[in-house]
């Protein structure tokens, strides 16, 4: 695995531009090119980049859009300026589709070398689809979950839930239902070795916001075959943006048993009824929040 020293966010809509917007502006790739021609829809030629060094190599990860499909392209600085070490695309097997690309690095695995997160928006639905990439080698190595091509991943949630500084993803995925009733399950998904792969579903998750009406109440059921069981409250002060959106305190009671919010991560064990009751209060900055987890063992 490469060293990365640093990773900086840029994009196009940024109000001073970058000389760097013509060097990916220049890479956009032909096959996104070719799809609007094939199609005749409008090509927009949208794009947004991160800078990444590593061991003295500088790079850049593209994102690109024609406002339907898109593409990640992988860029190695040279002599004689940048050459593609990395294009993904249908053309590569995966199957990217949506507008507004957008990038972040993030350190998924707690190893001081931070990854590349990049998400599309849906041209029908708004809908946000997200793929999780490494930079391996002098390669792009896609770490999240596909099938058959396509993202397994929405908008997921990045969460220290061991308290030993790996992000787990939460993902919340339309299961069953119509526009009155609509079935949320919570998709869990967890490093191993070195990608992410399912786990069971968590019970709840959401981020609690210091700023809004607070105390909150939330109640939410279990599979019959966990009532009764112990189950673990999982409270991430800060989620993966950490320490300047940390609570300064607070308290959660699941079912009667109270939990005092730590700096980081804190795990209580709690015992799991068919319907649960929670209560969030908190106390902090405007944008501090704590992602509360509760899943059965």
């Amino acid at each position: 695995m490469m060293s990365l020293a640093f990773a900086v966010a840029l994009s196009v809509a940024a109000p001073a531009a970058s000389p760097l917007d013509s060097v990916v502006a220049a890479h956009y790739p032909n096959f996104l090119a070719g799809q609007s021609a094939l199609h005749r829809y409008a090509d927009e030629k949208q794009q947004s980049y991160v800078e990444l060094t590593a061991r003295s190599i500088a790079y850049v990860v593209a994102a690109y859009s024609n406002g339907e499909i898109g593409a990640v392209v992988l860029l190695e600085k040279t002599s004689g300026g940048y050459r593609v070490a990395t294009e993904i695309t249908r053309e590569s097997g995966q199957v990217m589709v949506g507008k507004d690309p957008e990038l972040k690095t993030l350190d998924v695995d707690g190893d001081g070398t931070p990854e590349v997160v990049a998400a599309f928006t849906d041209h029908f639905d708004n809908r946000e689809t997200t793929w999780v990439f490494r930079l391996t080698d002098g390669h792009l190595q896609l770490i999240s979950p596909t099938e058959s091509g396509w993202t397994m991943l929405g908008d997921p949630a990045f969460l220290d839930l061991n308290g030993k500084g790996t992000l787990d993803m939460i993902d919340n995925v339309v299961v069953a239902g119509n526009a009155r009733n609509v079935k949320i399950e919570q998709e869990h998904y967890a490093l191993q070795n070195g990608v992410y792969v399912a786990l069971k579903p968590v019970d709840f998750y959401e981020a609690f916001w210091s700023g809004g009406k607070l105390p909150v109440t939330r109640t939410f059921s279990v599979p019959a075959a966990s009532v009764g069981k112990c189950g673990r409250l999982i409270l991430v002060n800060g989620d993966a943006a950490g320490a300047p959106y940390r609570v300064v305190s607070g308290e959660v009671i699941l079912n009667g048993t109270a939990v005092s919010v730590q700096p980081g991560t804190c795990i209580a064990r709690v015992r799991l009824k068919k319907k649960n009751v929670l209560r969030v209060s908190l106390r902090g900055g405007e944008l501090a929040r704590v992602g509360v987890v509760v899943r059965h063992d």
